[in-house]
């Protein structure tokens, strides 16, 4: 075997877990410790060395670019990187994600010191001390949970023929949950900036999150073992928290696991839907841990939401005397507010009443302690390794920006951050220009115009949190490093009197951080852009060494995708204040339908899975998608251009062992890179079925058969699988 070979593999082995700082190396220690690891020096030719060997073996450089570009860049990737223990997915994020966890468990396990410690900081190594002890509570585990509900009342299945259904009021339970922990179960209060007035936060009534992600997860077929999976699930935690024997575990996980499909996808399950498997899918016990950061994402403020302003007495007309909106918010806030509020969507309050209507209240009541026990719930790991990643992503739930903010007062790169600043404004610079241009000659010049007032007005932003007070956030929550259970009372109960405070406050910056950690965002209400550190990480989608094509092609493509944003089926309903406001013409919002209408029918035809891919409720993913990779290749040949006429020398814009492909080439090969993934295939259904992105496979292939460039950088003829010649194209 040739040595070089070797060596790149050890060389990418290295720089894939470690900390890597303008040429320089740190590698984290495996075991505590104050001092800082020796410094490795990693050449120029090395990095450039591992990254070529990366992309290469990706490549199956055997098929036709011009037949499946997906296959030719990804071709290799799920060889080897084969999705066989959990979370069963594997792609570009997770592997960011799981470094920038080694990142995490280096400072969280690194001991306190006030030296290097903010009095949050160490709150948060407090907490995560907390969860990595928690076995040592285990004892006293079904009796915090019981005590937790008797907070509220009285659980059926604790109870028995005890249990008086008269003492039972559900809205008041709820109300009183929402109050003291801010946990929203059926329905709720949710304060967040006012979509069409972003000087003001409003109250909505809205119904609780999904448990299952999609309601289509409750009723199709192709989803019964993902069902069963989480009756399984249920049982094991009424088992485990509550001490119910098995028979009354399994019977009342079943009749909370049909409540739950009525209410979120209006509709009973059959005696078959409800089976319950003790073991049928590997992945089972998990399914409660979701991994976070597997996929790309835009956060958009849940701008999607109806917007139906009302009042409190047009609810209470519309609504009683079935649903008591106002003794509900008056006993989760502790007042009724007189502002207006926005109302719950049409669907959701008539499935609520006929569902509460028609169900057992024992039933309802074992529905709603379950809710509340599952915040408080203890790690459950499958061996003993696994339970730092487990503590990781809780930590992450309540103090995910304190994290990024330690890694990036630890790790961060000066020189990372300007040069991703340059790269935006290449990127704005580019799209001003195709909007000026008469690649848009079917916009309205009215339409046009404001269309550039509101990108001069796009920001972006690092999400260090560098200016947040966390202090003031923070300051008043009690943490210790024994009581796990305990502190997280303390976590929700400052998050509940935040929450209350805010409909009085001033809005503040969008704020869903764990959300915020992973990959770049576009804030509708804000027209801003925000890039996490995780995704500046070296060696990944970035690094002094790599040339500007792979550095366009994957963060310059990401940052071109959230400004894209802005300009899509939800971003263009939305001013450059980031308020609600409608400002396109009617032929320009003709022209924008037709074409959106292109892409719906276009990605309909993918088959993913052996099926057809789901019809998406919006094209916004993939109009960012196919906008986002044509402005980045648009800001390349910016950058490239001008770089040739300054003279500079290109050599750097190719790769070792991948010389016969230009620099052009290696822009769509990193960009192909990626969205590679590796997915088991029990779960591809389920990805299919709850991701407002398409797969990863047809981020790829989808832009690119709308790409002339792109065909014409790989000489694909025209009518060749990349290569259609119908062209779905807005931006």
């Amino acid at each position: 075997m040739e040595l070089l070979p070797q060596l790149l593999i050890i060389a990418s082995c290295v720089i894939s877990i470690s900390i890597i700082d303008q040429g320089v190396v740190q590698a984290i220690p495996t075991t505590t410790t104050t001092a800082p690891a020796k410094p490795q020096v990693i050449t120029k030719d090395i990095a450039r060395y591992a990254k070529a060997a990366e992309i290469r073996n990706y490549m199956n450089v055997s098929e036709d670019p011009c037949h499946n570009f997906y296959t030719f860049t990804c071709g290799n990737y799920y060889r080897i990187n084969p999705p066989n223990k959990l979370p069963y997915q594997s792609n570009t994020f997770q592997t960011i994600s799981t470094s920038l966890n080694r990142k995490i468990s280096t400072l969280l396990n690194r001991p306190r010191s006030e030296e290097y410690d903010s009095d949050t900081d160490m709150k948060v190594k407090r907490f995560f001390e907390s969860c990595m002890k928690s076995n040592n509570t285990r004892i006293w585990y079904r009796v915090n949970m019981k005590q937790i509900i008797e907070e509220f009342g009285k659980m059926p299945a604790l109870e028995g023929d005890r249990w008086r259904e008269e003492d039972f009021d559900w809205l008041r339970v709820i109300g009183e949950i929402a109050y003291k922990y801010d946990i929203r179960i059926i329905l709720g209060h949710f304060i967040q900036v006012d979509l069409a007035n972003n000087t003001v936060n409003r109250l909505s009534v809205v119904m609780q999150d999904i448990p299952l992600e999609s309601t289509s997860i409750y009723t199709d077929a192709v989803h019964k073992s993902f069902r069963e999976a989480r009756v399984h699930v249920m049982t094991k935690n009424l088992r485990s928290a509550l001490g119910l024997d098995d028979k009354l575990a399994k019977k009342t996980a079943r009749e909370i696991f049909e409540f739950e499909t009525r209410l979120f996808a209006g509709q009973s399950l059959s005696d078959d839907h409800n089976a319950v498997v003790q073991d049928q899918n590997e992945y089972a016990d998990e399914e409660e841990e979701e991994e976070e950061g597997d996929e790309e994402d835009t956060l958009e403020d849940d701008s999607s939401m109806q917007l139906n302003l009302t009042t409190i007495d047009a609810m209470q007309e519309r609504y009683m005397p079935q649903l008591d909106i106002r003794r509900l918010l008056n006993i989760s806030l502790g007042h009724v507010p007189a502002e207006p509020l926005y109302d719950l969507i049409e669907d959701d309050a008539e499935n609520i009443i006929t569902t509460i209507l028609e169900t057992p209240k024992r039933i309802v009541a074992n529905y709603i302690f379950y809710y509340l026990i599952d915040e408080f719930l203890l790690p459950e790991p499958r061996q003993e390794s696994d339970l730092e990643t487990l503590c990781i992503r809780r930590t992450k739930n309540h103090f995910a920006k304190v994290m990024d903010n330690m890694v990036y007062r630890h790790y961060a790169s000066n020189q990372t951050q300007q040069d991703v600043h340059e790269m935006w404004q290449t990127i704005k610079s580019t799209f001003r220009s195709v909007l000026q241009s008469d690649k848009l000659k079917w916009m309205h010049p009215d339409t046009r115009k404001y269309a550039l007032e509101k990108l001069q007005t796009i920001r972006m932003e690092l999400n260090t949190y560098e200016s947040s007070n966390f202090t003031e956030e923070f300051g008043p929550l009690e943490i210790n490093q024994i009581d796990y259970i305990g502190n997280k009372k303390n976590i929700l109960r400052l998050k509940a009197k935040q929450t209350r405070a805010k409909l009085y406050e001033p809005p503040r910056p969008y704020d869903d951080p764990e959300s915020l950690s992973f990959t770049p965002v576009y804030i509708t209400t804000e027209n801003l852009i925000k890039v996490p550190v995780s995704v500046l990480q070296p060696y990944f989608l970035w690094s002094n060494f790599y040339p500007n094509a792979l550095k366009f092609g994957t963060l310059g493509f990401l940052m071109s995708h959230e400004l894209i944003h802005g300009f899509d089926e939800e971003g263009r309903s939305h001013d450059a204040q980031g308020n609600k406001q409608e400002w396109w013409d009617q032929a320009s919002n003709d022209y924008f339908a037709n074409q959106t209408e292109c892409f719906s029918k276009q990605y309909r035809k993918f088959i993913y899975g052996g099926k057809p891919l789901p019809e998406l409720d919006s094209q916004s993913e993939n109009i960012a998608d196919n906008g986002g990779i044509r402005l980045a290749y648009d800001a390349y040949l910016r950058w490239y251009e001008d770089a040739v006429r300054s003279y500079r020398n290109m050599d750097d814009e190719l790769m070792p062992r991948l010389l016969n492909y230009t620099s052009k080439q290696l822009f769509f090969i990193g960009y192909g890179q990626l969205w590679c993934s590796a997915t088991h295939p029990s779960l591809r259904n389920f990805v299919s079925s709850t991701d407002d992105h398409v797969p990863g496979k047809y981020r790829v292939i989808g832009p690119l058969k709308n790409l002339a460039e792109f065909s014409k950088e790989f000489n694909c003829p025209i009518g060749s699988d990349m290569n259609p010649k119908k062209k779905c194209i807005i931006y």
